[in-house]
């Protein structure tokens, strides 16, 4: 497949190159390195990999991968930054390739909205995604850990969301990572 841009730069890639790509919050360093404070059991997530999934695409086209951002890049020209926070730890039921996943849950009535409205645009620009899990959970993942452990508080941490990202590549991040800033 030939791209080309306002430029007039052409863009080759092959449309049966598969990879993973999700599109999500990065964690900002800051409260990442916030979250890795929380006591947890099991194998602790590296806080320069901290993100919120909005939508799992999973194995799929880099043409798709890229019909994604274009679709992310207008939502972001409407879509205003944000207030995001976690002040809860608490974990999903076991992951039979990963563990029990221990999390912090995310609280942000905007993110709900933002979530179902990048689903509808990617129905109709014909987007392929993944949804494995349709009730949508916002968490950033903490750990992965051989037992569930018991729901616990801990002081919030809030933070302002300014961006959203596409992540592709056969280890999710090292084909491509485009972060989109929020202009609404």
């Amino acid at each position: 497949m030939l791209l080309k841009d306002q430029h007039g730069i052409h863009i080759e890639f092959l449309v049966w190159y598969r990879d993973m790509a999700f599109i999500g919050i990065k964690v900002p360093q800051e409260v990442a390195e916030k979250l890795s404070t929380i006591e947890v059991p099991g194998e602790r997530s590296d806080p320069d990999e901290m993100h919120i999934t909005l939508l799992y695409l999973g194995e799929t086209s880099l043409a798709n991968i890229i019909k994604a951002v274009a679709v992310v890049a207008a939502m972001a020209q409407k879509t205003k930054p944000f207030l995001i926070g976690c002040a809860f730890k608490t974990c999903f039921p076991e992951n039979p390739d990963d563990g029990v996943p221990i999390i912090a849950r995310v609280q942000s009535p905007t993110i709900m909205g933002l979530q179902e409205e990048l689903k509808k645009l990617m129905k109709e620009s014909g987007v392929e995604y993944k949804d494995k899990y349709p009730d949508f959970k916002p968490h950033v993942t903490l750990s992965y850990s051989n037992e569930p452990c018991d729901g616990l508080g801990f002081e919030p941490v809030v933070w302002t969301v300014e961006s959203i990202n596409v992540w592709g590549g056969k280890e999710m991040d090292d084909m491509m990572v485009t972060s989109i800033e929020l202009n609404g």
